[in-house]
């Protein structure tokens, strides 16, 4: 842990090892829901008394430094053999393609199949 998060606490008996506050039972994730549960500071330190602004500010900022942060590459290339799809997925792109060569102007837009394709939703 870094020098600048002399708040943030990590103690193999206590909550598992996950990060904490000042060894109190008060994880950051918990810290984290505290703020956006109480948006009033003044509300927020009278029922957490023991709860200081600088554990909150230590809380934020090591939770943003250490989430997770990708990116996800969703574009679609020419070739949908090169797209990793489910059959379901693969399925759909065959009658699309199938219903463009039937009739092209009564087929699903095409800016639907990608957006399906994208979001895995089946």
């Amino acid at each position: 842990m870094r020098e600048k998060y002399d708040r943030i606490t990590r103690d193999p008996d206590k909550m598992n090892g996950q990060p904490c506050i000042r060894g109190m039972r008060l994880t950051v994730r918990r810290v984290l829901e505290i703020i956006a549960l109480y948006p009033d500071r003044a509300e927020l330190f009278k029922e957490y008394p023991d709860l200081e602004e600088k554990d909150l500010v230590q809380a934020l900022e090591f939770a943003a430094e250490t989430m997770d942060d990708r990116t996800l590459d969703f574009s679609l290339s020419k070739n949908p053999e090169t797209i990793p799809l489910t059959d379901t997925q693969r399925e759909e792109l065959n009658l699309r393609k199938a219903e463009h060569k039937r009739d092209p102007s009564a087929a699903k837009p095409w800016s639907q199949i990608k957006a399906r394709l994208q979001s895995r939703h089946y």
